[in-house]
């Protein structure tokens, strides 16, 4: 059998990321059990759930089986989910975002519902593409949760985020905002590049899964070493 040099990087940092996303959780946790942190955690091991099923899921040789593993991509929604709760609490807002946060996680639940009932709206059966031997081919219904999870809510997080940073007074608040909104960009932005394969722009994966290492690892590190999630900033 052909050595795959490309699969075998791919398979090493999406292995890596999954430990680091949980490595990184465990540490938040067991330092600082606020909510806001607690979320993030949890959006940390929904990312290694994603690094991890996907490494197993491209492997498969069998197309249903891989479909099968791949179809713990809807943990996609929960990252959003999770990670759009720690923003508002960091920036104060959960309260008066009560009703979008609230929206939001039923419109996840709801989608990610359907997805577990009827499968084959979210994957069909994968097919090879580039180097792997079968890779996401997404149902009639995928679009949706790529439209709504990986567009809509990171967008509308973002930009509270800068909102919060305009109307802020203290510059320590508005350096911690400005960590967190660029931290968000490079991870989204490096962890959408696996997304372009699933319809068929020829962008290599393994790109893109390195995104936890650069999300994870400068947030956890200043949550823990500079508090950067205080809550006695917010007014």
């Amino acid at each position: 059998m052909e050595l795959n040099l490309n699969l075998i990087i791919h398979n090493i940092l999406g292995i890596v990321s999954g430990i680091v996303a949980i490595a990184s959780a465990s540490l938040l946790v067991y330092k600082q059990r606020r909510l806001a942190t607690v979320m993030l955690a949890m959006g940390f091991l929904a990312a290694s759930t994603f690094s991890i099923s996907h490494v197993i899921g491209v492997n498969q040789i069998d197309p249903s089986v891989s479909r099968l593993v791949l179809m713990f991509n809807i943990s996609t929604i929960f990252i959003v989910l999770f990670n759009l709760h720690s923003i508002l609490n960091i920036i104060g807002m959960n309260k008066r975002r009560r009703i979008v946060l609230i929206a939001v996680y039923i419109a996840g639940i709801i989608l990610a519902g359907i997805y577990i009932i009827f499968p084959h709206s979210f994957l069909l059966d994968s097919v090879p593409k580039m180097y792997f031997s079968n890779y996401y081919n997404p149902g009639p219904l995928h679009w949706i949760m790529r439209v709504l999870f990986n567009g809509i809510v990171p967008l509308y997080f973002l930009s509270e985020l800068i909102t919060a940073y305009h109307n802020s007074k203290s510059a320590t608040e508005r350096a911690r905002l400005i960590y967190f909104f660029f931290a968000s960009i490079v991870g989204y932005g490096i962890g959408s590049i696996p997304i372009l394969l699933v319809y068929n722009i020829q962008i290599d994966p393994a790109l893109g899964m390195q995104f936890v290492i650069f999300y994870a690892i400068p947030l956890t590190y200043a949550i823990l070493q500079y508090e950067l999630v205080d809550l006695r900033i917010v007014a």
